[in-house]
């Protein structure tokens, strides 16, 4: 089973599920105790759905997703069976300063036995450009490994910051292109509404 950007983008984003969305949704959301993704989508009733979408545009995490977006994500999860075959194999979370508590990366494994670590932040901003992290497979083993580390994330930045291959400048390339196309679409949205 492969996972595509899109999938792996959605599982990055249940890093950020911390106390201020347990707390939007009035439960206590415990990623590491379901047995896998389904299982914990489960507990996204109708009711917890209806209290992401009351809170409309506010910001509801430790990230910058909204209620909509929440609502929106946890529906596309729930109608992906690849997403919801996966196995929660073990959730990593910062132990020390302001991020204690925050979950830095969770490890899926997939029916081929594969794992698939989602971190949180992604998307890490580095003298001034944004480096987006591709879909990765490695051995549970190694997984587990990594997530032994108190900053998974900024030890692989290390290990790759030297490092420069010719798909980069694809990647920084789609990245600055998006970018200038949701800054023209922000700027005509201004536009109709200051009219």
């Amino acid at each position: 089973m492969d996972i595509s950007v899109e999938e792996l983008l959605l599982l990055e984003n249940l890093t950020y599920i911390d106390s201020n969305f347990r707390e939007a949704i009035g439960k206590d959301l415990d990623i590491a105790s379901y047995k896998t993704v389904g299982q914990m989508l489960d507990q996204f009733t109708p009711e917890v759905k209806d209290k992401l979408i009351q809170c409309g545009d506010q910001t509801v995490d430790g990230g910058l997703t909204s209620g909509y977006e929440w609502a929106a994500m946890i529906q596309s999860m729930k109608n992906n069976p690849n997403l919801c075959s996966l196995k929660i194999d073990r959730e990593s979370t910062a132990m020390h300063g302001g991020d204690a508590g925050k979950t830095k990366a969770i490890c899926f494994v997939k029916p081929d036995g594969k794992a698939i670590v989602a971190f949180r932040g992604t998307l890490v901003k580095t003298s001034g450009r944004i480096m987006c992290m591709e879909e990765l497979e490695l051995e549970p083993e190694k997984a587990r490994a990594l997530l032994r580390s108190p900053c998974p994330l900024s030890d692989v930045y290390k290990e790759f910051r030297d490092r420069e291959t010719e798909h980069m400048d694809t990647i920084r390339d789609s990245i600055e292109t998006e970018a200038d196309k949701s800054l023209q679409r922000q700027e005509k949205k201004q536009q109709r509404e200051s009219r």
